[in-house]
């Protein structure tokens, strides 16, 4: 259970530049990248956002810098609210969030509420060799979650397995180990951004 219920009340508590710190781009596009508990919250998913961004779609990160009672600094989707956050969803068509999990498998969980947006991701990285199911309990279908707060008013969610992220980075835990990023790290890239790509030429007007 998360410690605060709004970003309001984690501010109050938390340090901005100590604590946390956000991170964006300035490129407005039509599909919005996110890792709302990036850093040292959820390892390794702020690299991802930021690279599946680039300069060719909106990009944000929620980033976590401390070591120690990490868990504080989650504010779960459908509460997440920082207001920077919220600007950008609400200029974006659509979102996609990439969040991270503790699991021993190897696999992407997949949800939101944009069934079409979640076939052309799944099918692009399963063609890549990534294991994409669904799960009862990542489905990303409130609609306040953050992934479908876009004014298309549904996106994508992604859960990325410990275990997954782990063969991704040098050391998935540290800033510095996250640096080095592994070959099936930039095949999860490409992937991920060909079926965003696949998407939008069908989808985003």
């Amino acid at each position: 259970m998360d410690k605060y219920r709004s970003f309001a009340e984690l501010a109050k508590q938390e340090k901005m530049g100590v604590d946390y710190y956000i991170e964006e781009n300035q490129c407005q596009s039509s599909i919005l990248i996110m890792a709302p508990h990036g850093g040292n919250i959820e390892f390794g998913t702020t690299e991802i956002a930021r690279d599946v961004a680039k300069e060719d779609y909106g990009y944000y990160s929620f980033v976590g810098l401390r070591e120690e009672k990490l868990r504080n600094l989650h504010l779960t989707s459908h509460n997440f609210d920082e207001p920077r956050a919220l600007a950008r969803v609400r200029s974006a068509q659509s979102v996609l969030t990439i969040h991270g999990f503790k699991g021993e498998q190897q696999v992407i969980y997949i949800g939101g509420l944009d069934k079409h947006f979640k076939y052309f991701v799944a099918k692009a990285l399963h063609e890549n060799g990534f294991t994409v199911r669904r799960s009862i309990k990542y489905k990303g279908s409130h609609v306040n979650n953050i992934c479908n707060r876009g004014t298309k008013g549904m996106g994508v969610q992604l859960e990325l397995s410990s275990a997954l992220r782990n063969i991704f980075f040098q050391d998935v835990r540290t800033f510095k180990g996250r640096e080095l990023k592994l070959p099936q790290y930039y095949v999860f890239i490409k992937s991920l951004r060909k079926g965003i790509k696949d998407f939008e030429k069908i989808h985003i007007k």
